[in-house]
């Protein structure tokens, strides 16, 4: 599982997030993390499309707050939560994702160490995504801290083995993903090494393979 967080840069948003769908379309393990506005047009040519966030939130007077059924309706199948760049209160992932379940959407919880984790873990996401907060957007992947990432899927995998866990920051390189899976990952999270590329589609292609 390939999760590529379009985040807000210039190459993933609007007429470019569209061309990065086009791409990513042709591979059935790669998903898509979008902002909100991009759900709608990409989710038509990739209908694996994750929402960037969304709020704890029902219909009413909410302005401004991203509602779980609005993205759902505009085609997303699930969402990122907690991403160590939208940091949210326990109480609040709590609540989004129970909001998930009842929507049959994939929650997808970020954390920044194993003792989030094991909050995190009792609420039973369908995915929980492990970042070192320093390494993002950094050139040191976060599998080369192997004893880190090692203990973490231990851990995780001893007291919920149904939750799909995946670890990000600073990937960039193919042998980052054959490093992820080898420690026992079921894939990794990817964000400006793909959506910055020269060549995304080569890329992708590379990760696959």
């Amino acid at each position: 599982m390939i999760i590529i967080n379009f985040k807000t840069y210039k190459e993933g948003t609007g007429k470019n997030a569209l061309k990065l769908a086009r791409i990513s379309s042709r591979f059935k393990d790669v998903y898509l993390a979008v902002q909100a506005a991009d759900i709608f047009p990409v989710a038509k040519l990739n209908k694996k499309v994750l929402s960037q966030h969304i709020d704890p939130i029902g219909h009413g007077r909410n302005t401004g707050y991203i509602l779980p059924e609005s993205v759902k309706e505009a085609g997303a199948i699930g969402t990122l939560i907690n991403h160590s760049e939208h940091r949210m209160y326990f109480a609040d992932i709590k609540s989004i994702v129970e909001r998930c379940k009842e929507l049959k959407m994939m929650s997808v919880v970020c954390v920044k160490n194993l003792w989030e984790a094991k909050r995190i873990m009792k609420l039973s996401p369908d995915v929980i995504a492990y970042e070192e907060p320093k390494l993002i957007a950094g050139r040191i992947p976060i599998t080369s801290l192997t004893g880190k990432i090692r203990k973490f899927i231990q851990s995780v995998r001893k007291r919920n083995s149904k939750i799909k866990v995946l670890c990000g920051a600073g990937i960039s390189k193919p042998q980052d993903l054959e490093v992820a899976l080898r420690e026992g990952y079921d894939g990794v999270l990817i964000s400006s090494a793909i959506v910055q590329a020269k060549n995304p589609a080569l890329l992708i292609r590379e990760f696959i393979d």
